[in-house]
């Protein structure tokens, strides 16, 4: 593991990653509860777990819940199923009846949800489960994958790649010292110097684990300059994460790097829900949560997707979450898997699907940074549909109080000019207004290009 005096070496030669020193101070008073934390995933055999649905109903009894304005009304509730479900949309709007009144707004950390499924929320967290928010999920993923042993050995513990425009270059210390750094690293595909940056980045400091979504882990496979920069690079495991990970795209992806890529679940409402075992036969789900099957239509549906997944959990006491659906659609193996571990596995996921938009010149786009429509204009739900390679319908509904035909007209243009400025390929794009169903399940990013990751290498090579 990485030393104090490593830290202020990596900072000194890499000055665009930052370092909070204030939330990592913050991080140590709950050194001996990560601890705790982390003992009791490793060894679920000798833990002692009341039923988390009993516990609660204890908050209930004990008026720890009843401190957060939308579970007021529960004071007489013993039975769980009478608690009212709650959908991304009731907290989008009511965020803050979530709160605990235990707490000052100013007092907690935030983050926004992705915006990848529904319009982007602010979830609040208690100091306390911040720190496990953000040093615990990946310490669990690899316990799980069975590769914790080996990688606590790594300075650098793990690298995640994003391209959330909203986060920046950092390194994540454990105050437990129990593995080494974690580092997050921004890019953009559109611009090489941060993708050139990643492989540098990776090559030099060797991380045990690398984590990203399918999707840009599919652009770094794709890129030809990586594919020689990482040849001598075998890391202990692949996790993927945020986006559906089909068979397909696991194969090529372990192909690349030669090692396992193991599936995990993780919000930002709930941090860490579920990854795989080294067995690969579902995924755990975290045993402190509750998980139920939701279903929101009649019994005679397709049901080949799975019911809704709906979640509770009191962890995060600063925002507790009560039968929260989380708009994914799940099939459950109730079975004890052949690793041991009992408790519930999810089997399939469906819902939480992010593209890669394959492009006219060859080039990949990674729709993500378009939401930040959402932050730019009086949008409350948009829809991106790739129809081929150089044409984009763009499924708009505006917030209420935007009815001038001017306004929207405005707006729309306004749209349509960002969409294609951001999109580097002269294409044509196609406004249209729409009223969304939020009772259906949603995805934002929509590809009707039905291409492969070796069609697209090809395509590369053919124009160089």
């Amino acid at each position: 593991m990485a030393s104090i005096y490593s830290l202020k070496t990596f900072l000194d030669a890499n000055p665009d990653f930052g370092f909070d020193v204030i939330e990592y101070l913050l991080s140590t008073k709950y050194t001996d509860y990560l601890i705790q934390c982390i003992n009791e995933f490793r060894y679920p055999l000798f833990r002692i777990d009341d039923d988390p649905k009993s516990k609660v109903i204890s908050a209930i009894k004990d008026n720890t819940l009843l401190k957060v304005p939308a579970y007021k009304h529960l004071n007489n509730t013993s039975d769980f199923n009478e608690i009212p479900l709650v959908d991304k949309q009731t907290l989008l709007y009511n965020s803050q009846h979530y709160i605990s009144g235990d707490y000052e707004i100013s007092d907690l950390f935030a983050r926004n949800t992705s915006g990848t499924t529904r319009k982007p929320v602010t979830i609040y967290y208690s100091e306390k489960f911040y720190f496990e928010f953000l040093i615990l999920t990946t310490i669990k993923i690899s316990v799980l994958a069975n590769v914790f042993h080996n990688a606590c050995n790594k300075a650098f513990f793990s690298i995640t790649i994003s391209d959330n425009p909203n986060l920046n270059n950092r390194v994540i210390v454990d105050p437990t010292n129990t593995v080494g750094f974690m580092l997050l690293v921004k890019i953009d595909e559109q611009k090489t110097e941060t993708i050139e940056r990643l492989f540098h980045l990776i090559t030099t400091f060797k991380p045990a684990i690398l984590i990203s979504t399918p999707n840009l882990f599919e652009i770094i496979i794709s890129n030809l300059k990586g594919k020689m920069l990482l040849r001598n690079y075998i890391p202990l495991a692949i996790f993927s994460s945020g986006s559906v990970l089909t068979e397909d795209k696991r194969q090529k992806i372990q192909n690349f790097f030669r090692t396992k890529v193991f599936n995990c679940y993780n919000t930002t409402e709930f941090g860490f829900i579920a990854s795989e075992c080294k067995y690969q036969d579902g995924m755990h789900i975290d045993p402190s949560l509750v998980v139920e099957l939701h279903c929101t239509e009649s019994e005679e549906r397709d049901k080949k997707d799975g019911d809704e997944l709906v979640i509770s959990s009191i962890r995060n006491k600063a925002m507790p979450l009560l039968r929260f659906v989380t708009g994914d659609r799940v099939t459950i193996d109730y079975t004890t898997c052949n690793c041991g571990r009992e408790g519930l596995r999810i089997k399939g996921i469906s819902g939480r699907d992010l593209p890669i938009f394959y492009l006219k010149d060859g080039k990949t786009f990674s729709p993500y940074v378009l939401v930040k429509l959402f932050y730019m204009f009086p949008i409350e739900e948009f829809q991106v549909i790739q129809l081929d390679y150089h044409t984009f319908e763009i499924f708009i509904q505006l917030c209420k109080g935007t009815n001038t035909s001017q306004n929207i007209d405005t707006i729309f243009k306004n749209v349509e000019n960002y969409v294609r400025n951001t999109i580097p390929c002269d294409s044509n794009i196609i406004v249209k207004s729409i009223e969304f169903d939020y009772k259906s399940n949603f995805q934002r990013f929509i590809t009707r290009i039905n291409k492969s990751l070796d069609e697209q290498m090809t395509r590369n090579l053919l124009l160089l």
